[in-house]
């Protein structure tokens, strides 16, 4: 009889941990940051894509402008007595099997992830790192992308 109680539990012990290990396969791994990721389309009720904007960074320091003071003046703009909360845009390469002229081959494709926070969660240093950001009220939200300016020859 122990014998088989042994025999049953080493089973189940091996189904365990092989379900595990292919749940572990099936889905994704947890985003970076502790966000929770709206998508890239509409479903689901991600915001709708207001306005894009393109600020050069040596307009907003000749002006004297920091990031945070031009987000503050952006937010009261386009949502005016609303909560605004961040969007964090996380860019990364992802290798993806594709089948091309009868074979299948492994590509190398840009995938893009957006998770909103709250403004009070991201530092100032990190605000002046990254390259994009957005704004939203829930329903709709404003992507910035800051850039350098090029003087372009006459």
């Amino acid at each position: 009889m122990r014998k088989h109680l042994a025999f049953y539990l080493g089973i189940l012990f091996f189904l365990i941990f092989s379900i595990c290990g292919a749940m572990a396969q099936t889905f994704p791994p947890p985003p970076c940051c502790p966000h929770d990721p709206i998508g890239d389309s509409l479903v689901g009720g991600t915001p709708l894509l207001q306005a894009k904007l393109v600020v050069s960074n040596q307009t907003l320091q000749a002006a004297g402008l920091t990031r945070d003071q031009l987000l503050n003046t952006i937010s009261g703009t386009f949502f005016p007595d609303k909560k605004v909360d961040l969007i964090i845009v996380s860019k990364q390469m992802v290798s993806k099997p594709v089948f091309v002229n009868s074979t299948w081959t492994v590509m190398a494709t840009e995938q893009t992830m957006y998770y909103t926070t709250a403004r009070s969660s991201i530092t100032t240093d990190y605000l002046n790192a990254v390259t994009e950001i957005g704004l939203t009220d829930g329903s709709t939200w404003i992507k910035i992308s800051f850039q350098d300016s090029t003087l372009e020859p006459n």
